[in-house]
This record gives structure tokens, C-alpha cells and sequence, in this order.
């Protein structure tokens, strides 16, 4: 900012001159103007408008907790870093790209090579591979099993009565919906609930 004793007002070019207890200021405006509501900007708006409406959604399950931890000793709650890991994956109206959703993340070890053994109904088989520090150190962690199923990307399901552990490397899980596709976040637990793990993702056809 500077200053002048001409009495002068208004703007020339990028300047700005206007009068304060008497003493003329100047001050410079940009040379351009960003439009702050482009359809770009409108599109990240309402993606991010999608991505709360989501939230709002998971903290009715135990996730909430899993988001809470994972964000102690961060700069940040647990609702904004759940956004800040998946805005990207929603679009203006809905879940855009279930497999890049990020349902958990932590300091343990993640599973290793999750895939689908099988499906009878709403039955699934599981298994995972673990890396040898996994299996000394974290042998106990308990895997959590969360579900997306078809036509109710927004209502997500913690499965409830899985017991199995890291070391068993399998596991069969109830999903209670037989014939319904279901987009499946398998994480782990320390046992005393105070770390998670990165989810990993797959996906279960639907079966009769």
C-alpha cells in the first residue's frame, strides 16, 4: 500500500485510490478476475455435497470410531479426513467409483492379497495372505467386515459375528442378503480397538 497527499479517488487500471483521515491510499487490484462459481467449481461443490450426505450415513455404524482414531495426533476431525481421502470417488449425484472408496485407514498392517474364495447365498469365503512381520506381531487383529450392497450404495453395513483373526487367513462371513451384489471393505482391528488397518476391496456377485 502507499500513500500521497494529492487528493485523488477511483481506479486507474489495477489501482485503486481512495482517502483515509485525509491522506490519499492506493492499493492494487489483480489484473484478472476468477471466476469463483465456473461449472468446474459447481461440479466440485456438489461432489462434495454427495460425499457429506455419505458421512452422515457411515457415522451411523462403527465407522465413526474407526475414523475417529485414525485422525488422533492429526491436524484434522475424523469427518474431514474421510473427506479428504474419498471426495474424488463421488460424482454430483452419487458413489462414482466404489473400489477406490476408503472405508478405513490406520497404522496396522493391511491384508495382503484379499480375494473371494466363494458365495452360496449370502454366504461369502474370504481368504487374505499375511506378510511374516504381520503374523508376529499382529496375529490377533480382527477382521471387520464392512458392505455396500446393490441399490443401497448409501446405507453401509458393519457384518456383525465375524470372529475370525489375521493368523487364520480365511474367513466365512453372513452378509444376510442372498441375490444382491455387494461391494465388500475388509479391514483389520487391534484387539484392544484402538488402531485399524487400510480396507481392501472386493467385489461379491450376487447369488441365489
Amino acid at each position: 500500500m502507499a500513500t500521497t497527499k494529492q487528493m485523488m479517488r477511483g481506479k486507474v487500471g489495477n489501482l485503486i485510490f481512495y482517502e483515509v483521515n485525509g491522506t490519499t491510499r492506493v492499493r492494487s487490484v489483480p489484473l484478472e478476475y476468477r471466476d469463483a462459481n465456473t461449472e468446474s467449481q459447481r461440479q466440485t461443490r456438489r461432489r462434495l455435497v454427495v460425499a457429506v450426505r455419505f458421512y452422515q450415513h457411515l457415522k451411523e455404524t462403527l465407522l465413526w470410531r474407526v475414523w475417529r482414531e485414525a485422525a488422533r495426533g492429526e491436524a484434522a476431525s475424523g469427518y474431514a479426513l474421510f473427506l479428504k481421502r474419498n471426495v474424488h470417488v463421488f460424482n454430483d449425484r452419487t458413489l462414482e467409483d466404489a473400489e477406490r472408496l476408503v472405508v478405513s485407514e490406520g497404522k496396522l498392517p493391511a491384508m495382503n492379497g484379499l480375494r473371494l474364495i466363494g458365495r452360496e447365498g449370502g454366504i461369502v469365503r474370504l481368504a487374505w495372505d499375511n506378510s511374516l512381520d504381520a503374523v508376529r506381531v499382529h496375529s490377533a487383529d480382527r477382521l471387520r467386515v464392512v458392505a455396500l450392497f446393490e441399490g443401497r450404495l448409501f446405507s453401509p453395513v458393519w457384518i456383525e459375528g465375524v470372529n475370525a483373526r489375521r493368523c487364520d487367513r480365511s474367513a466365512v462371513v453372513d452378509l444376510g442378503q442372498a441375490g444382491t451384489g455387494a461391494h465388500l471393505y475388509c479391514f483389520f482391528e487391534s484387539p484392544e480397538g484402538r488402531d485399524f488397518s487400510p480396507s481392501c476391496y472386493l467385489y461379491a456377485e450376487g447369488g441365489a
